[in-house]
C-alpha cells in the first residue's frame, strides 16, 4: 500500500479530532494528489476530498468550506460519473469518518472484505471478551480512547421453496450445450498417449526464452505462464527471486511450478546465446529494427530487386530474401525479449541470428512484452507444432 493511500486513510480518520488548520492543510495535500500521474494516488485523493469538505462545511471550517479552489475541486470531483456511480473497490468504498472509526470499523470494517477478503485478527467477540475477563479481577480502565462500536451484521439470505421436479422438454434434448473446460479435467491426460512416464517430462517445444533483459515480477510472471502454456524448454530470468515476489505469482498462477525457470544473468547473454548457436539454435529477437522481418511472413516487404540479364533485352528480374528479412522462426531457436525501456541492447543484438517484428496497424506501433512473446510463440506452434 502506498504511503499517500495511507496517509489519506488516517487523515481520514483523525481529521473530526483535529483542528480546521489541519484539516485545511489536508485538503490542501488532496488538492495536490488529485494531479498525480499515478493512478491510484490520483483516484484515492479524488475520493479522499469530498469526505473531508464535507466534515468541513459540518463543522463550520469556512477557511476550507469557503475557500474557491477546493470549492472548484468538490464540485468537480462530484460531478464525475465515477464518485456518483463507483464500483464495489477498495478505492471507492464509502467511509463515514465519525462513525466507522471504532475497534470494529478497523478490525472487522467492509474494506477487509473487498477484493482480496483478509481473515479477521481480531473480532468484537474477542474485545467482549476481554472486557468480561477485566470486571472480576476488578481493573479500573481508563475511558476508551476509540469506542468498540457495535457487532457487524451477519447477511441472512432466507431459502426459498424449490420445486424439485424436473422440466424436460424436446428442444433441451436436441440443443447442445457448450461446457467451459478451462478449469476441468483433461481426459485425455488421464492416460497419456506419448509413451512411458519416463518420456513425459519433456517439453514439446524446442524453444528456450530469454527474458534476462526484463524487469518487471508482472511481466514476468505472465511470461512463465505463457511458456508452460505452450511448452517451452526453458525460460531464462535474470534473478530467480523474482519468482517468489507476489507480483509475479499474481500473474503466473502456479506456472512456475511446471516450467523449468533458470537464472541467466543479463551480462551473460551474449556468451549463453553464442553457446545455444554451437548446440543447433538459431537465436531470434523479438523487436523492432530497420533488417527486423515481419512475423509469419518469408521475407520482408523491402526485398531487394535484382536483375538477371538485360531488362530491355528480356532479362528477368528475381528478389534477393536476405537471412535477416526472413520472419518465420525456425524450429529450434532462442527467442530473445528486450527489455520494457530500452528494447534488446547493443551487446545482445550483435550475436542475434536475425530480428522479427510483429505487424500492427495502430499509432502506438508497441505492444507490452507479455502480449509480444505470447503472440510470437503462437506463431511458432502454427508453424511447427504439429510437425515432428
Amino acid at each position: 500500500m502506498c504511503l499517500p493511500h495511507l496517509r489519506n486513510r488516517y487523515a481520514e480518520l483523525l481529521a473530526p479530532y483535529e483542528s480546521e488548520d489541519f484539516v485545511a492543510k489536508l485538503v490542501t495535500q488532496l488538492n495536490s494528489y488529485s494531479a498525480s500521474p499515478k493512478v491510484q494516488i490520483r483516484h484515492e485523493a479524488n475520493f479522499a476530498f469530498p469526505l473531508v469538505f464535507d466534515l468541513a462545511e459540518a463543522k463550520g471550517w469556512r477557511s476550507v468550506s469557503e475557500n474557491p479552489a477546493f470549492r472548484a475541486m468538490n464540485a468537480f470531483i462530484r460531478r464525475l460519473d465515477k464518485f456518483s456511480a463507483s464500483p464495489w473497490t477498495i478505492r471507492t468504498l464509502k467511509v463515514d469518518i465519525e462513525r466507522d472509526f471504532t475497534l470494529v470499523g478497523i478490525f472487522q470494517g467492509q474494506y477487509l472484505s473487498i477484493e482480496s477478503p483478509e481473515d479477521d485478527l481480531f473480532t468484537y467477540e474477542d474485545f467482549k471478551m476481554l472486557e468480561t475477563s477485566d470486571e472480576p479481577a476488578g481493573v479500573d480502565c481508563p475511558p476508551a480512547r476509540i469506542e468498540l462500536g457495535a457487532a457487524p451484521a451477519v447477511d441472512t439470505v432466507p431459502l426459498k421453496a424449490v420445486d424439485q421436479t424436473p422440466v424436460v422438454s424436446i428442444a433441451d434434448q436436441t440443443i447442445q450445450t457448450t461446457l467451459q473446460t478451462k478449469a476441468g479435467i483433461d481426459l485425455d491426460n488421464l492416460h497419456p498417449q506419448n509413451g512411458p512416464p519416463s518420456m513425459q517430462n519433456q517439453r514439446p517445444a524446442s524453444v528456450m526464452m530469454i527474458a534476462s533483459l526484463i524487469d518487471n515480477p508482472t511481466n514476468l510472471g505472465g511470461l512463465s505462464r505463457i511458456s508452460e502454456s505452450f511448452g517451452l524448454e526453458a525460460l531464462y530470468i535474470d534473478n530467480l527471486k523474482k519468482a517468489a515476489h507476489k507480483d509475479f505469482k499474481a500473474t503466473s498462477v502456479r506456472s512456475e511450478k511446471h516450467l523449468a525457470i533458470r537464472e541467466l544473468k543479463e551480462v551473460g547473454v551474449p556468451a549463453f546465446l553464442l553457446d545455444a548457436k554451437s548446440k543447433g539454435y538459431e537465436v531470434v529477437g523479438i523487436e523492432q529494427t530497420d533488417r527486423s522481418g515481419i512475423l509469419g511472413h518469408e521475407d520482408s516487404s523491402d526485398q531487394k530487386e535484382i536483375l538477371t540479364g538485360d531488362k530491355s533485352a528480356g532479362g528477368q528480374s528475381t528478389h534477393v530474401i536476405r537471412s535477416q528479412d526472413i520472419g518465420t522462426l525456425p524450429k529450434k531457436c532462442c527467442l530473445v525479449l528486450g527489455s520494457e525501456k530500452e528494447g534488446i541492447s547493443a551487446e545482445v543484438l550483435a550475436v542475434i541470428d536475425r530480428n522479427v517484428e510483429i505487424k500492427t496497424v495502430g499509432v502506438t506501433r508497441s505492444l507490452n512484452v507479455q502480449t509480444a512473446g505470447g503472440i510470437a510463440l503462437y506463431e511458432w506452434w502454427r508453424e511447427w507444432g504439429g510437425k515432428n
